[in-house]
């Protein structure tokens, strides 16, 4: 669960390499031990990753909680990977699982039809502006003429098309925590960042009474488990003990997410 309270926010979201073989897999459990399933993650801003060395964080706190609801099947081990090359290993195949993912960011062409569980966290992305010069989203439309921050590579859809069209400046950074920034310092009227980042970032920095954040986000999504196993191996019941924790996940996140 991830709880920001301020004066003016308050946030719930709850529910919203070489590659392995099975075989290699296998061969590094003994008999009786957990299989060891690799979490590939390219979410590595906070709170998903807060503190690497520490395993602090909604992703570590996942994965343990994972790890002890397998009852000794499984043990899941945190691997933070850029998107380029997570996608080389999944094309690879691997004996791994993708947390915190949407099936929309996975449909490029050509591209291998996972499987995706339900999903089992509530998110959106975020439209923020200064309070002095408050955004409040409506539309595409609604951000005609503004530059907008956002992290680099995210497709924004419609408003992407107004862009292109020269309607809508958008500014591209390398972090999320950069976009935001931008915006206090009157660099861009607003920002599009999902709201569970947002809402740590804004708590975290102390920014509640600088930003404004509209009631209505830009987009609405889930968030999912992506399961791969190598093909031609035996399938682990993998993909229905996580399907399996969905229902527990969203009634019950066991995130806590230290600020």
């Amino acid at each position: 669960m991830i709880r920001v309270v301020s004066g003016i926010f308050f946030l719930l979201l709850a529910g919203l390499g070489p590659m392995i073989t099975l075989p290699a897999a296998h061969a590094e459990n003994l008999p009786g031990e957990p299989v060891t399933i690799r979490f590939l993650t390219y979410h590595n801003s906070p709170p998903f990753i807060i503190n690497e060395a520490s395993r602090l964080g909604m992703t570590f706190t996942l994965a343990d909680t994972l790890s002890a609801r397998s009852n000794g099947q499984y043990y899941f081990k945190v691997e933070i990977l850029p998107r380029k090359r997570l996608d080389l290993v999944l094309k690879d195949g691997c004996l791994c699982v993708v947390p915190w993912v949407n099936p929309e960011w996975f449909n490029e062409p050509n591209a291998p039809p996972y499987p995706f569980t339900d999903g089992y966290q509530r998110d959106s992305n975020a439209v923020i502006s200064r309070i002095s010069q408050k955004v409040e989203y409506k539309s595409p439309f609604s951000l005609y003429g503004l530059s907008v921050a956002g992290l680099q590579g995210t497709q924004w859809g419609l408003v992407d098309t107004l862009v292109a069209r020269g309607l809508i400046i958008k500014e591209e950074v390398p972090r999320f925590f950069l976009a935001l920034k931008m915006v206090v310092a009157g660099r861009a009227d607003a920002a599009i960042l999902p709201t569970s980042i947002a809402a740590y970032l804004i708590e975290r920095h102390k920014l509640a009474s600088e930003l404004y954040i509209s009631s209505r986000p830009h987009s609405v999504f889930a968030r999912h488990f992506l399961v791969s196993q190598p093909p031609g191996q035996p399938n682990l019941p993998l993909y229905q003990f996580l399907q399996a924790q969905v229902p527990s996940l969203l009634a019950n996140p066991p995130w806590d997410v230290p600020l």
